[in-house]
């Protein structure tokens, strides 16, 4: 499964821990090819994205969440 499809099936919590064992597993037999390969720069990217949430949402005809769900914890 992709991660787009595990994404868009979180609903709880448990769903979205399913989604971090998943993107733990991609990590490690990616061989550091990931975008943010290091904790430092991955967590610099979420600060990022939640500073342009707004624009995210609105970009994909969504309404800009409230209050955020499990779905919006695993977007980010």
């Amino acid at each position: 499964m992709e991660s787009r499809e595990l994404l868009d099936t979180i609903s709880s919590k448990e769903d979205l821990a399913v989604l971090i064992d998943w993107l733990q597993q991609d990590w490690e037999g990616s061989g550091g090819e990931w975008e943010n390969p290091d904790i430092g720069r991955y967590l610099a990217a979420m600060a990022a994205w939640l500073r342009d949430i707004d624009r995210y949402y609105r970009n994909v005809g969504q309404p800009i969440p409230t209050t955020p769900t499990w779905k919006t914890i695993a977007e980010i």
